[in-house]
Order: C-alpha cells, then sequence, then structure tokens
C-alpha cells in the first residue's frame, strides 16, 4: 500500500484528514524510461476522518510530515505564520509542531485526530520543533525589523520532513531541509538536508555536527542532492530514505539506505541503482517512482 499525504492549513481554516486507500497491480514502482513499467494505481477507497482545528494562535502554516514517538503522534509543519508576536518579537517563525496521544485513527474512525497540544514559549507563542544555530539566528535578526540590512526580510528557514521512530536507541530521526528564502513570494531554494536526532520527547531535536569544516556543519546532503526525507522508515536495522527532487506535484523520487546506527555517516548509505542493485555512489541512483514531496510508504 503507498498511502500519500499533504496537508497544507490556510488561514482561518480548518483540515481535513482523509485516509486514501491505494490498490496496487503490476508490482513495479518504477516510471518511464529504462525503469520500467507505471504502477497500475487505483483509489479503492477515501474515509474522511473529519476536521483537524487549528490553534487560534496559529494564522496559517504548511507541510505536515508525521511519526510517532514517545507514544504521541507528531505533527511537525514548516513556515508557521503567529497570531500574536512570540518571545523575539516575530509573527513567522521556519517550523513547529503539534502532539497528540490520539493514536486511534481507523478506516472506520468517526470521531478523526483529536487533543493536538503544543509547546509554547515565555509569550505563550507556539514554540519551534527545530531550532536556528546562533549563526542562523543572527542573520534572521539582522535582516528584521526597521533598520535592517539588505536584502531585507532574508532568513535562514528549517523545514522537517519525515520522523523516524530508532527504538533500539530510545530516540527518532527528524528529516530536515536548510532553506535559504530571499524577499517575494516563493523566492526561496533548498541548501542541503539532514537529520535531527530526538532523544528526549520533553526536549527538542538536535541538528548534530557531521562535517565540522563545512560552511553548513549540520548537513548529510548537499543541495544539488535529493531532499531525502520526502518519506522515510525503518525496516529491522535498516533506514530507507525517499529522495524526491522537487516542489511540482509529481517528481521523480530516488531511494537511499543506511543501518540505523550509522544514520549520520554520509559514506554509509547507499542508493538503489536499479536490477536489485545498490551502490554507495548517490549518481547512480535510479528514479524508483513518481511521487511528491511530502508522502508516506507503507
Amino acid at each position: 500500500m503507498i498511502r500519500t499525504s499533504l496537508a497544507r492549513i490556510a488561514p482561518g481554516l480548518s483540515i481535513a484528514a482523509c485516509l486514501p486507500l491505494l490498490a496496487l497491480s503490476s508490482c513495479s514502482l518504477y516510471p518511464g524510461g529504462s525503469s520500467g513499467l507505471p504502477a497500475d494505481l487505483k483509489v479503492v477507497q477515501i474515509t474522511d476522518l473529519g476536521p483537524i482545528l487549528t490553534n487560534p494562535k496559529v494564522v496559517g502554516r504548511d507541510g505536515g510530515g508525521s511519526g510517532v514517538f514517545a507514544g504521541y503522534s507528531v505533527w511537525a509543519f514548516g513556515d508557521t505564520f503567529l497570531a500574536n508576536p512570540n518571545a523575539q518579537g516575530q509573527t513567522l517563525i521556519s517550523d513547529s509542531w503539534a502532539y497528540t496521544n490520539d493514536l486511534t485513527v481507523s478506516l472506520n474512525s468517526q470521531t478523526g485526530i483529536t487533543g493536538f497540544q503544543e509547546r509554547e514559549d515565555s509569550a505563550g507563542a507556539p514554540a519551534m520543533f527545530l531550532q536556528l544555530t546562533a549563526a542562523e539566528q543572527a542573520f534572521n535578526l539582522a535582516h528584521e525589523g526597521p533598520n535592517c540590512e539588505q536584502p531585507c526580510g532574508a532568513r535562514w528557514a528549517l523545514w522537517p520532513a519525515a520522523i523516524v521512530p530508532d527504538p533500539a536507541r530510545n530516540r527518532a530521526l527528524v528529516f530536515y531541509q536548510l532553506v535559504s528564502a530571499a524577499p517575494g513570494n516563493f523566492n526561496f531554494q533548498g541548501i542541503g538536508n539532514s537529520i535531527a536526532i530526538w532523544d528526549n520527547f520533553s526536549s527538542q531535536p538536535q541538528r548534530p555536527t557531521i562535517n565540522p569544516a563545512a560552511t553548513h556543519p549540520d548537513l548529510l546532503f548537499g543541495q544539488n542532492d535529493p531532499p531525502f526525507g520526502s518519506s522515510a522508515f525503518a525496516l529491522g536495522d535498516t533506514l530507507y530514505a525517499y529522495g524526491c527532487y522537487t516542489s511540482e506535484f509529481t517528481v521523480a523520487c530516488v531511494l537511499g539506505r543506511v543501518p540505523l546506527e550509522n544514520v549520520l555517516e554520509r559514506s554509509s548509505w547507499t542508493f538503489y541503482a536499479g536490477n536489485g542493485n545498490w551502490s554507495n555512489n548517490l549518481s547512480d541512483a535510479a528514479f524508483v517512482f513518481t511521487g511528491n514531496p511530502i508522502l508516506n510508504v507503507s
């Protein structure tokens, strides 16, 4: 079963969650060219789970990747617009999150997902999920306000992606993208992707240093690499992660894998190269299907 999900909470609106059940025949998942025949995919059933109400302290936010950690369903969002300024005087933060212990949702659910909570800062505003570094925070502050450095409004942003529990190591893995955003609508670019380590639910995920000599020492994959974390899951002791290249609605996705104990070691990753082969060379990666930057593969 492949389950795709994409949620955007618009200002003043709630969202409705759906569980589409999809049937696959012709088991190949390789679209086009030498990758093989596309899958014969059709929708069998869609169940409306009802509205998920927006926190009144949030005007709007996007994204919506989710995972289970420490007994909670955790939802991580990207750019989040606040109804009132946070403790730093900001009404735009690059990420936020919500969580609930309502894990009873099923295809027959009549109540939807309820009981969401959010952590708040000292001003009572929703807190960020992933934290900017001191240098990133300084850059953002310098480009804010009436006496800002040019270009005013430029900022660093962190956009969370897939969340994968790793119970053997008492942690969860949080994929994320580092984004450079400039003034203007949709004027941003991804700088690279990485994984934050979340080992305590009462605290926030940490962005480990992977390459101290790099301009962005926390990044596992660079700007020209696939944005791994579009979807990810653990099978046994192995982490599998899909990277879907662009923000278009139908995009080509590649697949990487790595032992869970070595997720932050770039040299331990291999990539599916087609015909049952895996390669240490990312340039060998084959497109395994066309998907979406936010998806769930089961």
